[in-house]
């Protein structure tokens, strides 16, 4: 059960795990909402279940990523307007290989466009951070040309996806990560089978609210800036 939707599914309880990555992974298990294509079978998966017992009415879902301070949600059903700053872009899935993926145009730093042929962003909330093909992400941290005394941490460029013919920016506050005096950038290489992909993960979902609408013939994503509670400075 997931609050008060419940629905029968198969659960898979790992007995045995390596102390690296898990034993500080901040998670307790994995909840996969790919699209059904993907799952073993259709008692794996959980949304689907979910949606033929009638425990949801609407064949959505969405993320709420929160900042610190705020709580983040799974939504089933209707988005939450609460969570939007603005009016959703629909852009159609491609369900090649059952990942929440649309056609990416382009990806935009510092004016320099890069058009990856045939390339798809895939949404994931089981991902931090932003990854893709090692030449591609080499080829944009060098774009962003962050120094390694972190002085310039600052004035780097605005990092864009191209989606639906709408432009999707990361600040350089919300792509570089601090730890203490020490700076690095929230991109990683990644390498899925297929055309090339860019990995979307919580980086994007944090700054916009996605929804997942599986619909009868096709699929389709909405994409938002998310409406976060402003920041609270204390002296």
């Amino acid at each position: 059960c997931l609050g008060a939707a419940c629905a029968d599914a198969v659960f898979v309880s790992v007995v045995d795990e390596t102390e690296e990555p898990f034993l500080a992974a901040p998670f307790d298990g994995i909840l996969g909402l790919s699209l059904p294509a993907m799952a073993e079978s259709g008692a794996m998966s959980l949304f689907g279940g979910l949606l033929a017992s009638g425990a949801v009415g609407e064949r959505t879902f969405s993320f709420f990523i929160g900042d610190q301070g705020e709580d983040s949600e799974l939504v089933l059903g209707t988005p939450v307007e609460k969570h939007m700053a603005g009016s959703p872009v629909f852009v159609e899935v491609d369900p090649t290989g059952g990942y929440w993926q649309v056609p990416l145009d382009q990806i935009v730093v510092d004016g320099t466009s890069y058009t990856l042929p045939d390339s798809r962003a895939v949404f994931d909330s089981g991902s931090a951070l932003i990854g893709g093909p090692l030449d591609v992400m080499t080829s944009i941290a060098s774009q962003i040309g962050l120094k390694r005394d972190c002085s310039n941490a600052e004035e780097l460029p605005t990092l864009g996806f191209v989606i639906g013919g709408h432009t999707f920016s990361i600040a350089p506050a919300e792509y570089v990560a601090w730890e203490g005096s020490r700076c690095s950038l929230l991109l990683h290489a990644v390498r899925l089978p297929g055309p090339p992909r860019i990995i979307l993960g919580h980086l994007f979902l944090n700054k916009y609210y996605v929804s997942f609408h599986l619909g009868e013939e096709t699929a389709r994503v909405g994409i938002a800036v998310a409406a976060h509670a402003p920041a609270v400075t204390t002296v």
